[in-house]
């Protein structure tokens, strides 16, 4: 299973999540592992092979900027499998 820590925002109101082990899939949805709470959907992995990236796009847009900075500080969101 695919579990990931928030880096911080992206230029683009996305979240970058660091990760070790296998690159989730494109298209995967990201939850918060404590309620499932739908987070968003992984558009692209960037970076090296050494420290890569996860970039989770297409989040809640009814969510205040507020709520955006209070997920940054979760350590444990996961992929939820469909």
């Amino acid at each position: 299973m695919f579990r990931g820590v928030i880096d911080r925002t992206s230029h683009e109101g996305g979240l970058l999540l660091t990760f070790t082990g296998s690159s989730p899939a494109l298209g995967s949805i990201i939850v918060r592992e404590e309620d499932g709470q739908y987070i968003g959907k992984i558009d692209a992995v960037i970076g090296s092979t050494d420290a890569p990236l996860a970039h989770v796009a297409h989040l809640d847009r009814k969510r205040s900027e507020e709520h955006t900075s209070e997920l940054q500080s979760l350590t444990n969101l996961v992929c939820r499998l469909l």
